[in-house]
């Protein structure tokens, strides 16, 4: 409606966007970029519409404070369909009330601004501003107050949106701790799993040391045989008494070690009197051949 009459060169920008969308353009978006929205409903039947667009919408000072402060919406409603497509989306947007707020002006009081704000969940008219009675200097002091009643909204709603954010933040943070900590608990439970998976391998692989050993150990001598008496010293102080043949070599001392826990390959034989090592060599050799044959006492001894 401006550029076709050539009016001024000073237009304020418009958005082609549905009103729907210019409210949302307006008002669904963070604190710091919401404006109010101006919907300007213009009438090419209106006798002051020129003069009200020319001399005070398309002023300078009118136009750039627009451009900086709100976002600018129009629609021509000369046409009767056009005059209720705009009530009933007035009645959709603003409720019953809004809608008798813009019939009064329709279609007589044209040209017509309402300056539009959201204060909490539903948009609202803030100001209604008719162009046959406004002024360039009366229209700038309404759009100033718009602007900074609506700066006040805005800093509230600033401030909302910070402490939001920082529960959003401490809530995220306390999810994330919450989740490693349930991921820890699992990587902990994963590893006693592990841990008792591969102690009850050890236990069942003692226990096969222990069966081979005790399979390899024979019974000891029936009364009237020849035999030894050994005391076993173990590291704890604790003695094993066992009766053992003559013949026995040196080696079943060993396994019957072996069968008690104390495998060979870890433990070692000691005679302290006198004092004397059993080497591996010598684990072939019968208790006869060493010397063996009275009550003895032999010391299990860790390997170093």
């Amino acid at each position: 409606m401006f550029s076709k009459r050539g009016m001024a060169t000073h237009i304020p920008l418009f958005t082609l966007e549905l009103l729907k969308s210019a409210l949302t353009s307006s008002f669904n978006v963070p604190a710091e970029l919401k404006r109010p929205l101006i919907v300007f409903l213009h009438s090419d039947r209106a006798l002051t519409g020129h003069l009200f667009c020319s001399q005070v919408v398309c002023n300078e000072e009118i136009a750039r404070y627009v451009d900086q402060h709100f976002l600018l919406w129009a629609q021509d409603v000369t046409l009767r369909e056009l005059q209720q497509r705009i009530l009933t989306e007035c009645q959709t947007i603003f409720g019953p009330e809004g809608r008798r707020q813009v019939e009064l002006y329709i279609p007589e009081r044209l040209p017509l601004m309402l300056v539009i704000t959201k204060v909490g969940g539903a948009p609202q008219v803030f100001a209604v501003l008719e162009g046959q009675h406004v002024s360039p200097d009366l229209l700038m002091a309404r759009l100033v107050d718009a602007a900074e009643n609506y700066a006040q909204t805005r800093a509230i709603e600033r401030e909302l949106e910070r402490e939001q954010e920082e529960r959003s933040r401490l809530r995220e943070i306390q999810e994330q701790e919450y989740l490693d900590s349930l991921q820890r608990d699992r990587q902990k439970e994963e590893m006693r799993r592990i841990e008792e998976k591969e102690r009850q391998l050890r236990q069942e692989t003692e226990n096969a040391k222990l069966c081979s050993f005790v399979d390899l150990v024979p019974d000891e001598p029936e009364n009237g045989v020849s035999g030894t008496d050994i005391t076993f010293k173990l590291p704890s102080g604790e003695r094993l008494n066992r009766r053992f043949s003559h013949r026995t070599q040196l080696k079943v001392l060993s396994y019957y070690m072996g069968s008690k826990g104390f495998p060979p390959a870890s433990f070692k034989l000691v005679q302290n009197f006198p004092k004397r090592q059993f080497e591996e060599d010598e684990m072939d050799l019968t208790l006869e051949d060493l010397g063996l044959t009275r009550r003895e006492i032999l010391y299990i001894e860790e390997r170093d």
